[in-house]
């Protein structure tokens, strides 16, 4: 609980990992800058996918995002998955930024597949316009939110 204290985690966990950082966030990268550059210059793969447009601190970065705004939504949310290990899921709360950190396989395995597909679905609509959306659709709650 607390946004230091997940920001410190997040560095903690770019600045432990050895294969590949997965992020999907819309917190400003240059707060990670140096933790993220060190972890490219081990060679470490990272992967973002954002809803916005970053602005990324260093170029090996891959990056995917839904769209070319900038970012500007006060509600931070966050999801880190380092090689496929551990996984940190946080967001504001009535202003307050609170998060799970866990080693969870489950866990960690649903967040690296839910910024896979963010990915997939990018790269979809790239390939068929944004009207394959309506003929992917199968009407629930949770597509019309």
């Amino acid at each position: 609980k607390g946004e230091d204290y997940i920001l410190y985690k997040v560095k903690e966990m770019i600045e432990s990992a050895q294969k590949e950082i997965y992020i999907n966030t819309n917190i400003e990268l240059e707060i990670f800058k140096d933790e993220i550059e060190q972890a490219l210059d081990r060679r470490v793969r990272v992967v973002l996918f954002s809803f916005e447009k970053h602005e990324i601190p260093d170029n090996r970065v891959e990056m995917y995002s839904k769209t070319e705004n900038p970012i500007s939504d006060a509600n931070k949310r966050l999801m880190l998955v380092t090689d496929l290990k551990e996984v940190l899921v946080g967001s504001t709360n009535n202003w307050e930024f609170t998060g799970i950190y866990t080693k969870n396989s489950l866990m960690v395995n649903i967040v690296a597949e839910h910024i896979h597909n963010d990915i997939y679905l990018k790269k979809l609509e790239i390939m068929f316009g944004n009207d394959f959306w309506k003929d992917i659709s199968i009407g629930t709650l949770n597509e019309v939110k």
